[in-house]
């Protein structure tokens, strides 16, 4: 696990379990989008939490009703996946298989759009997206996805870029939300 300074590292930590307020939130993310090291770490935190409640066994009540609100906060927590500078997968949460039912193993090294889209994705989104990658800009974009098992389902998609030390991208990170059926 990659060590911070202990504010940021408190910090992902706070993150990680969802105790950060909207605006503590918004500030964290903008700051992990430009320091890949601190998106890491958050996303091994999450992960990490999200292992260790699926393990724990409750030996009373209180701790399941802590268990419980644990999972709860991960179950909230929005698919993420980050990206190369091309814009293929480097890491995902467990939020996003969750999202798409496909495994990290399944997508590393490949391009989201080339597994996620199909017949029903508007193709202007898709453009969206792609010169987002050309240009190391951010986006927002609603589309249509597909899930492992084939069935569409409609997405709300934030890419930000990740700027390394000298500022260039070196990535890009996307938080999706799964939004009702139009």
């Amino acid at each position: 696990m990659v060590m911070l300074e202990d504010q940021s590292e408190e910090r992902a930590c706070l993150h990680a379990l969802g105790l950060l307020n909207a605006e503590e939130a918004a500030e964290f993310e903008r700051e992990a989008a430009a320091r890949p090291e601190l998106l890491r770490v958050s996303h091994e935190l999450s992960d990490a939490l999200a292992n260790l409640a699926l393990s724990v066994t409750p030996i009373s009540r209180p701790a399941a009703s802590v268990r419980d609100g644990l999972l709860a906060r991960i179950a909230a927590e929005p698919a993420r996946v980050t990206t190369d500078r091309w814009g293929h997968i480097q890491t995902i949460n467990p939020a996003f298989t969750g999202l798409c039912g496909y495994t990290l193993p399944e997508l590393l090294g490949r391009k989201p759009g080339h597994v996620l889209q199909g017949p029903a994705t508007d193709p202007s989104g898709v453009i969206a997206l792609r010169e987002t990658i050309r240009t190391g800009s951010a986006c927002e974009v609603d589309m249509v996805n597909y899930h492992k098992d084939g069935s569409p389902y409609h997405v709300h998609i934030s890419v930000t870029p990740i700027l390394g030390a000298d500022l260039s991208v070196t990535g890009f990170q996307a938080v999706e939300r799964k939004l009702a059926a139009a």
